[in-house]
């Protein structure tokens, strides 16, 4: 099926009318449109697929877990115990969501206030657009064949995807450290939301 996909701003100053980044994509992967506009904007067209939205860097709250085999539910369990540790303020406030064992027994886990999700799927409603999946920024990054690092720097921030299920978030990172975080095969894709959001998605 067809899909849109969009890389949201901060959360705090995200309304109808703030500019967003998207692409449109057809069944076969092609992108059929990217572009600017305002949610309220892109919400007028007609027929338009399911939305995956990305957050800005500043919302994107990442991080990993080292876990031994264990069943599903007893991985969330683990995820809920460890996400306690972590967390400023009360875990209940927050949307806590992880991915699945990788082959390195790191499981990738993310959060968000629930006040600021329930805020932004009543926006999006408002504007007539149906979200379907909502990522943390360095999964708008693609993976690539060789398995090399891929990075880019969004409003400041440095973007890692080391793999369909790994990616960082760091804030401010120099240039200088780009190497040290990532490693010398580290495909660099430049300043901004990435064009086309390109993405394999951890739920895949």
């Amino acid at each position: 099926m067809s899909l849109l996909r969009m890389a949201l701003p901060p959360l705090a100053d995200l309304h109808a009318n703030s500019e967003v980044t998207f692409a449109w994509l057809e069944r076969n992967g092609q992108v059929r449109e990217e572009g600017r506009c305002t949610l309220a904007q892109l919400g007028q067209r007609a027929k338009l697929p399911a939305l995956e939205a990305y957050l800005h860097p500043q919302d994107s709250v990442l991080a990993s877990l080292e876990l031994p085999p264990l069943p599903a539910a007893k991985v969330t369990a683990a995820v809920q115990c460890a996400v306690a540790g972590l967390i400023l303020g009360a875990p209940q406030q927050m949307f806590i969501a992880h991915g699945r064992r990788d082959d390195h027994g790191r499981v990738a886990l993310a959060w968000l206030p629930r006040d600021a999700l329930a805020r932004l799927g009543a926006l999006l409603r408002q504007c007539g657009l149906t979200l379907r999946g909502l990522f943390p920024a360095a999964y708008a990054l693609p993976t690539v064949a060789s398995g090399a690092p891929v990075a880019c720097r969004w409003d400041g921030y440095l973007l890692l995807r080391h793999s369909l299920l790994h990616a960082e978030v760091y804030p401010e990172a120099a240039d200088a450290d780009l190497l040290t975080l990532a490693g010398p095969d580290v495909q660099w894709l430049g300043d901004g939301a990435p064009q086309g959001l390109p993405a394999g998605l951890p739920s895949q």
